[in-house]
């Protein structure tokens, strides 16, 4: 059930907000809902959702060390 209502929301913010970076997510999700989720979950979300597509890769340095993170999107046909 827990996944189901992670889904819903990620979904939800894609549509309002276009694309987003896997970091994004997992922090207004973290904000948003009264648990959140693990890092861990929310790739599995991302991953198996077939509404959601990844679009490509995002660098940027924080605190002196070079990160890259996943851009995500909703698929055209939900769009």
């Amino acid at each position: 059930m827990k996944v189901k209502k992670i889904n819903e929301q990620i979904i939800t913010m894609l549509n309002e907000e276009g694309e987003m970076t896997t970091d994004e997510i997992y922090n207004l999700i973290n904000t948003i809902s009264h648990h959140g989720c693990t890092m861990n979950q929310l790739s599995n979300v991302l991953a198996k959702a077939k509404e959601i597509q990844k679009v490509g890769w995002v660098d940027y340095t924080l605190h002196g060390f070079r990160r890259r993170a996943i851009v995500w999107s909703l698929k055209e046909e939900l769009v």
